[in-house]
């Protein structure tokens, strides 16, 4: 065994319905979605599988594959190229969202390839077996596209949960360098010189309550801020937005 038999664990003069058979079979030992704790490792796995039965199970490659001898795979997508990586403050790589998007474009492009492939083979005289290969392929297409989506909604969650603490540590520390030019030091004092947060927490809607920054006092939504922890109404919150982007 060699290559691609190798990978499906399979002979030289294995059947179609042997090839067919050992590649679900590793399909399914192997797919991300069953190993959570490798999610990396068994995508890089099942390419390989995928790699394998997009060959062998086509009559033509699979000649063509067997001529050349060739104890070599096809090109893999990579695991991950440097745009597509994170760096920690001590520099190792960690790999997030973007990196199984990655393995996914190259995975579904793969299939789509495969699928071509097919319609190039058969033409209209495939008949049952064309017919029950495409649907094959379509319901993997279908659920990796879903997975893509679904991992491209983590990538932008997880670009705005970075900037948003970007954001925030940034408004930190602008705050705290205020405080120090004005010499605040208590707590009321910190308090006066205060710009609020753009990251106020709202509290809800509380009856007859005082906001700490206009001293009103009446039914209102207050919002709590996290550097003086005072609380303020609505409108208060709006006029230090504008006070902030004019300061900061």
């Amino acid at each position: 065994m060699f290559g691609h038999y190798a990978v499906l664990g399979i002979s030289r003069t294995a059947t179609p319905e042997e090839i067919h058979t050992a590649y679900r079979r590793l399909a399914m030992i192997h797919h991300p979605d069953r190993n959570p704790n490798d999610t990396v490792g068994a995508t890089a796995r099942f390419q390989k599988i995928q790699q394998a039965y997009e060959v062998l199970s086509n009559s033509f490659e699979r000649r063509r594959y067997d001529a050349t001898q060739s104890t070599t795979f096809p090109p893999e997508v990579p695991h991950a190229s440097s745009e597509h990586r994170y760096q920690r403050p001590n520099n190792t790589t960690f790999y997030t969202a973007h990196n199984h998007q990655y393995h996914l474009e190259g995975m579904i492009a793969s299939l789509k390839h495969m699928y071509d492939q097919l319609q190039a083979q058969y033409g209209c005289h495939g008949g049952f077996e064309l017919w029950r290969r495409q649907q094959e392929l379509q319901e993997q297409l279908a659920f990796w596209e879903a997975r893509l989506r679904r991992l491209e909604r983590e990538a932008r969650r997880e670009q705005e949960a970075v900037r948003q603490k970007a954001a925030w540590d940034r408004e930190t520390r602008w705050q705290r360098a205020r405080w120090r030019w004005a010499g605040a030091v208590t707590a009321e004092q910190k308090f006066a010189t205060c710009l609020h947060s753009a990251f106020c927490a709202e509290i809800g809607r509380r009856d007859n309550a005082k906001c700490d920054a206009c001293g009103i006092k009446r039914s209102m939504r207050t919002f709590r801020c996290p550097h003086c922890a005072r609380y303020l109404c609505r409108l208060c919150v709006a006029n230090f937005t504008s006070r902030r982007a004019r300061s900061m």
